[in-house]
């Protein structure tokens, strides 16, 4: 994530005249990309570090099976690697 925002950073900074519109514009490219990465953690952060007794049950009985569906382990593995939804945002910046 963290070498996204700097590849984001660095276009901006490449193609806009100010530092501010550079940032505001480096926050666009990465919003949908932070935005699915944060609903990932919150739905499923609480399955691996919570002192629940419920939730790691759920994990493992329920989510766990259908991610050996090679379809699911696919899309399970995009979203890990930042491939299901474009990591910075196309249209924001245009090449030269």
């Amino acid at each position: 994530m963290a070498l996204l925002d700097a590849w984001a950073l660095v276009m901006a900074l490449e193609h806009c005249d100010d530092l501010p519109t550079a940032l505001r514009t480096t926050q666009k490219m990465r919003m949908r990309h932070v935005m699915l990465y944060q609903t990932m953690s919150r739905f499923f952060t609480s399955m691996y570090q919570s002192d629940s007794r419920i939730l790691p049950l759920i994990r493992d009985w329920i989510l766990a099976p259908p991610a050996s569906i090679p379809l699911i382990r696919r899309q399970l593995s995009k979203v890990a690697s930042g491939a299901l939804v474009a990591p910075l945002r196309d249209g924001i910046i245009t090449r030269r």
